[in-house]
Order: structure tokens, then sequence, then C-alpha cells
């Protein structure tokens, strides 16, 4: 009876330290497989500091738009202090920065949309994976005995 117990004891904690093992699991689509450990860990951070390098470039993009249309709006209003007259050709200008920034913000909400999507898929895709896993890793463990 004793022995018993132990065996128990035994094949739980076994089974208990392989299911609640965490892994890092990502797909790489150099190789088109998936990979786990530091591998995976590896991706992660390049995929982490891509986008943050993306983010930077996009921060630093839009500071140098903005800062382009400050001054230029600056010396439309230095041009109507001073008297001097607005020709056609400014007009026609800050209609084409208007319609310039429009299309940057138009650009910028759908490259969002569109990485938000990706990001969303890529989440369902390593859910399922580490869904299948799991199973996986209870009929190999038990196997002839099946969990539905």
């Amino acid at each position: 009876m004793k022995d018993r117990k132990v065996r128990l004891v035994a094949i739980l904690l076994t089974l208990l330290s392989v299911g609640c093992n965490s892994r890092t699991i990502v797909y790489n689509p150099n190789t088109g497989e998936y990979t786990e450990g530091k591998a995976a860990r590896k991706i992660l951070e390049e995929r982490e500091k891509i986008t943050e390098a993306n983010e930077l470039a996009r921060d630093r993009e839009l500071d140098r738009n903005i800062k382009r249309r400050e001054s230029s709006r600056h010396v439309t209003r230095e041009s109507i202090l001073f008297g001097q007259s607005i020709d056609d050709f400014d007009v026609l200008t800050a209609r084409e920065r208007a319609l310039q920034a429009e299309a940057d913000v138009a650009r910028v909400q759908a490259e969002n949309i569109e990485s938000a999507g990706r990001a969303n898929q890529i989440v369902d895709y390593e859910k399922r994976y580490e869904r299948a896993m799991n199973k996986l890793d209870t009929l190999e463990v038990l196997p002839g005995i099946r969990k539905d």
C-alpha cells in the first residue's frame, strides 16, 4: 500500500512538472518552422527591436513634419503682419501641406490597423500551436488513455 502511494506521488509529480513547464515558442519566418527556448527569445527580442525602431522613425518623421508646418505658418503670419501680399503660390503651398498631412494621417492609420491585424493573427496562431502541443504532450505522457 505504501509503495503504491509513493508510485502515485512520483507519477503525479512527473506529470505536474511536465505539464507546468512553460516554453517560449515562436514561428521563425526565415526557416518556416517553430523554434523554442533561447532561439525563440532571440527572435522575440529582434521583433521588439524592429518595432521600437519603426516607432522611433515614425516619431522622428512626425516631429519633422510638425516643425516644418510650424515654420511655414510662422513665415505666413509674418507676411500678413508686415503687410506683405500673399500670392497664389503661398495658398497652393499651404493647400499642398494640408493634403500631405491628411495623407500622412491616413497612411499611419492604415499601418496601425494592418499591424494590429498581424499581431492578432500571430497571437491566434501561437495559441493554436500551444493547444496542439499541450494535447500532444498529454497523448505522449499517457499512451492508451485519451482525454477529450
